[in-house]
Formats: C-alpha cells, sequence, structure tokens
C-alpha cells in the first residue's frame, strides 16, 4: 500500500521489513531515504520534541544517533528547542478544568 502511494506521487520506492534491531542499526547510521513509524507522544511538546528534533551533532557524525533520525542539525532550532524547555502550550496539561491528563 505504501509503495502505491509512493508510485502515485511518481517516486520509485522499494519498501523493506525488518526485524527491530537491523531496523534500529539503519536508524543510528541514518542509511535509509524515508524512515515511517508511530508513537505515541505526550501532549507537551518540551518532553519529545528536543530528543527527536535537536541536533545531537556529536552522535550524527559518529553514525551513533538515537532519536534524530534524519541527522537534520540547527543551531537556532536548538536555541527554540531549548527555549521552549518548561513552557506550558496547553494549560490543561497542568491538570487544569477539562483535562484528561494528570
Amino acid at each position: 500500500m505504501i509503495q502505491q502511494q509512493f508510485q502515485s506521487a511518481g517516486i520509485k520506492a522499494k519498501v523493506k521489513v525488518l526485524e527491530f534491531g537491523a531496523y534500529r542499526r539503519l536508524q543510528r547510521k541514518g542509511d535509509f531515504m524515508v524512515n515511517i513509524g508511530g508513537a505515541d507522544l505526550p501532549p507537551d511538546p518540551a518532553l519529545t520534541y528536543p530528543a527527536h528534533f535537536g541536533c545531537q551533532e556529536e552522535a550524527v557524525k559518529a553514525g551513533e544517533r538515537q532519536n534524530n533520525r534524519s541527522g537534520y542539525c540547527n543551531k537556532e532550532v536548538d536555541r527554540l528547542l531549548e527555549q521552549a524547555q518548561g513552557t506550558t502550550v496547553i494549560p490543561e496539561i497542568k491538570g487544569g478544568k477539562g483535562s484528561s491528563y494528570c
């Protein structure tokens, strides 16, 4: 199905289904063109964005990245992610009225 969706967009794709350990090794090295996955992330971006989108420059250079799968590095993005730490975007996260998060 995914391959057909890429094809309809004019992109020739080869889908590889991997055992999880092999999948993670390729991710850490950055040895992929497209990485599709899913996760159940908490509602507060400060808990996930820095780990997933922060540069981790040394890990990227060493081919040992943990979460920054794309290897994208931008000092301004890192600065903004750090600035956002502790900022409450959704007041209900703190247990406000009508919150579904505790």
